[in-house]
C-alpha cells in the first residue's frame, strides 16, 4: 500500500524536533562558557588581591615582628612597596 505522502513529516516531527535539540544544546554550552568567564574572572580577582601592597606590607611587618629582617631593611623594603603599584 504507498503511503499518503506523510510519512516525512511523521518522522521528522514536523521539523521541529532537530531545531528544539540544538537549542537545548545551545543553552547547555552556553551556560558551560558563562560558568568557565565567571569560575576565570573569579581566580583572577583572588589573584590580584594577593599581590596588593597591603598584603606585601603585612607580611614585612610579620618578618620585622619575627626578627627576619632588621630595621634598616625594613625601612628601605617598606619604601620600596610604598612607591610600587601593583595591577
Amino acid at each position: 500500500m504507498m503511503g499518503n505522502g506523510n510519512d516525512y513529516y511523521n518522522m521528522m516531527g514536523y521539523g521541529l524536533g532537530w531545531i528544539m535539540m540544538i537549542g537545548f544544546w545551545l543553552v547547555i554550552g552556553i551556560g558551560i562558557l558563562a560558568l568557565a568567564r565567571y569560575v576565570i574572572h573569579l581566580n583572577h580577582k583572588q589573584a590580584k588581591n594577593v599581590f596588593s601592597n597591603s598584603s606585601a606590607i603585612n607580611i614585612l611587618n610579620e618578618r620585622y615582628a619575627k626578627g627576619e629582617i632588621d630595621i634598616t631593611e625594613y625601612q628601605k623594603v617598606k619604601n620600596e612597596i610604598s612607591s610600587k603599584k601593583f595591577e
